[in-house]
């Protein structure tokens, strides 16, 4: 596997700094197979919500259900290819907010990836603020 190095700029967007990651190139990964990580939502093992309708404490219950999940395959985080993250009432507040709860689960492991931030009317419950999918390549 080959794999090209990020690299990131700042980008000011509505007063706020953000850093942005790019990837000059594409990655190959000769014989991966594919696996979609999908609906990931804040419900705990035994399947009780978890963060009330706090969406930084609901995201990082996402966060931990697809780090779960990637460990049963035996994947990490630089096995996704692409992550969209679908938000309920999507302000520019909530940005840093929800990538600080994925950076305190992932640590210096935070997927780079291609990635989409997606605003949305309402999930499958009303009580659910944030849903992750992931695209994985598994060797």
């Amino acid at each position: 596997m080959k794999r090209r190095t990020p690299q990131s700029r700042a980008l000011t967007i509505h007063g706020r700094s953000l850093e942005v990651f790019a990837l000059r190139g594409l990655e190959e990964r000769f014989g991966a197979r594919l696996a979609a990580i999908s609906g990931e939502v804040a419900v705990d093992a035994s399947g009780r919500l978890v963060g009330g309708s706090g969406h930084a404490a609901q995201a990082s219950q996402c966060f931990i259900n697809v780090r779960n999940a990637l460990a049963a395959m035996d994947a990490g985080p630089n096995n996704i290819l692409q992550m969209r993250i679908h938000v309920v009432r999507h302000s520019p507040d909530l940005v840093p907010v929800i990538f600080a709860a994925g950076r305190d689960i992932f640590g210096n492991r935070w997927p780079i990836c291609a990635s989409a931030w997606i605003g949305v009317e309402s999930l499958a419950m009303p009580e659910l603020l944030v849903e992750i999918e992931v695209l994985v390549a598994i060797e």
